[in-house]
């Protein structure tokens, strides 16, 4: 199954998850677009308020300019731009990780926080790794073929025929195979 088919079938079978994945999706460009504006409003009354016509068609094009690499460069470009796609899982292994929590250099450092590690090479033949809590790691096998579609957080197993759990591509939460509906969240179980 390629992506375009998958993509059919999520908007068909299970249309709550499509439009969570449109809505975060819409989001995350609309916070986007407060930012530039907001930005682009603040510089354009600053160079109004120093009085300097010379500066302000030249510092509005950087504006700009900045607002679209902004757009285009950072963080959100991974959910408005990401690609889906599908990968056989190779290697999976548990590591603790030390991570820190916080902003402005005060950091709460957290010791032996579990994740499960997937290593997977995707249809063109790239390494990819993924990162989990280590809660949803029951439902990954060695060897499972998944799908991962962008703006879900959690890839989909595409042959879940022999599987006894079921995890949610929205939460992670691990669900009963026979569940129309997760646990956690609510949010429909997308099935092969």
């Amino acid at each position: 199954m390629d992506i375009k088919q998958f993509q059919t079938r999520l908007k068909k079978e299970n249309p709550d998850l499509y439009k969570y994945v449109l809505k975060r999706k819409l989001k995350k460009i609309v916070k986007i677009i407060l930012f530039d504006l907001a930005f682009l409003t603040i510089l354009y009354f600053t160079l109004s308020e120093m009085n300097r016509p010379n500066l302000t068609a030249s510092a509005s094009v950087l504006g700009i300019l900045f607002c679209i690499a902004f757009s285009v460069y950072t963080k959100p470009r991974g959910l408005i731009f990401g690609k889906s796609w599908c990968a056989t899982i190779e290697q999976k292994y548990e590591q603790n990780v030390k991570e820190n929590e916080g902003f402005v250099g005060i950091y709460t450092q957290f010791e032996n926080v579990r994740y499960v590690f997937l290593e997977m090479r995707d249809e063109d033949g790239n390494l990819k790794t993924l990162r989990f809590p280590a809660h949803s790691s029951r439902g990954y096998e060695v060897g499972d073929r998944i799908v991962f579609y962008n703006g879900l957080h959690f890839p989909i197993v595409a042959d879940t025929s022999e599987k006894e759990k079921i995890v949610c591509s929205r939460c992670g939460a691990i669900n009963d195979k026979s569940n129309t509906v997760c646990i956690d969240c609510q949010s429909s179980l997308f099935k092969f």
